[in-house]
């Protein structure tokens, strides 16, 4: 079929099915209300058309060129857009489950409220795409390039960012729940209240990040670097920072209970206020630190460094500080054991 063919069939209304358009020139044709089901589009230029409420059914897009295109609303599940260019789309609750985008171009995309699951990202490239309140599922980034783009309220889950570069890019609200970000440099980005429950972070590099009110409950950010990282109020619960640095990082309110931090190093680092209740923290740095108010209820510090910390009203409740270091630190200002909590979680009932 030629251009001309398919801008009858657009005319009128009638669909295209089964046609092999790879290679034609539809460039800013107006393809408006046309249905395309099982159309080969391989290496087509359709840079610019109108597509508004066209269907694209089975279609292969492999090396094809939407530039400019408008997607909204269209179910593209399944389609292959691999290799193409799909610079600056638009595409608003779109379904886009089982996609393959590998290697495509998708710089200056605006990607908001679709969904997908299964979708292959590898390779691609985003930079400066605005990824708004997307839902990916599952979805494989590795060696994508996100470089400028903004993650707005964008929710992923299980999927894979080894190797992305994210250089620049805008966390905000983002949840990133079981993905697979290990040795990523996010260093110095803004990361508030970003959620990572549950991801691995092992050997991530965080320093000078703000990541305040961020959560980071049961992920693995074994190796990490946190160091001069601005945090206050986040949530380590459950996490493991085993050989983790936070040095001279803020961290003031945040919580690190039942966390494993065995030779962790947050010489320096404000931690007034923490919570380290049940926490693992054997061999851990706490040299020059605030640890005033901060909570080691029943927490393990064997071996760790307190040398020089500020303990004024902490609370080492129950806590095992064996072989622990206290050298020019003022252990009077910690606050007095608490009898009768000791009593009362030592009380067994009597056996009948």
């Amino acid at each position: 079929m030629t251009r001309q063919d398919i801008l009858d069939a657009a005319r009128d209304r009638r669909p295209v099915i089964g046609q092999d358009l790879s290679g034609l020139d539809l460039s800013g044709a107006d393809l408006t209300h046309i249905r395309f089901e099982r159309v080969n589009f391989k290496g087509a230029n359709l840079s610019g058309a109108v597509v508004n409420q066209a269907g694209f059914r089975k279609c292969d897009f492999t090396g094809a060129a939407l530039d400019g295109c408008d997607l909204t609303k269209m179910d593209l599940a399944g389609t292959s857009f691999a290799g193409a260019s799909l610079k600056n789309i638009t595409t608003k609750m779109t379904l886009l489950g089982r996609c393959d985008f590998t290697g495509a171009d998708l710089s200056g995309a605006l990607v908001h409220w679709s969904v997908a699951d299964n979708a292959k990202f590898a390779g691609a490239r985003l930079a400066g795409a605005r990824l708004d309140k997307l839902t990916l599922r599952a979805s494989d980034f590795s060696q994508a390039d996100l470089t400028g783009a903004a993650l707005h309220k964008a929710v992923f889950t299980g999927c894979n960012f080894k190797g992305v570069v994210l250089k620049d890019v805008s966390f905000e609200k983002a949840l990133f729940s079981g993905c697979d970000l290990s040795g990523q440099d996010l260093s110095g980005l803004a990361l508030t209240q970003v959620n990572f429950s549950g991801s691995n972070l092992a050997g991530v590099k965080l320093a000078r990040a703000r990541i305040a009110y961020s959560l980071f409950a049961k992920a693995n950010l074994e190796g990490a670097d946190l160091s001069g990282a601005r945090g206050s109020k986040c949530m380590y619960l459950g996490a493991v920072l085993k050989g983790a640095r936070l040095t001279g990082g803020v961290f003031d309110n945040s919580v690190f209970s039942e966390a494993d931090l065995g030779a962790a190093d947050f010489s320096g680092a404000n931690l007034f206020r923490c919570q380290f209740k049940k926490a693992r923290c054997r061999g851990v740095k706490f040299v020059g630190c605030d640890l005033r108010h901060a909570d080691f209820s029943h927490a393990d510090c064997t071996a760790a460094d307190f040398t020089r910390a500020d303990m004024t009203m902490a609370c080492f409740h129950g806590m095992n500080d064996e072989h622990a270091v206290y050298e020019l630190t003022q252990r009077a200002l910690v606050r007095s054991p608490n009898q009768e909590m000791a009593q009362a979680e030592a009380f067994r009932p009597v056996q009948a």
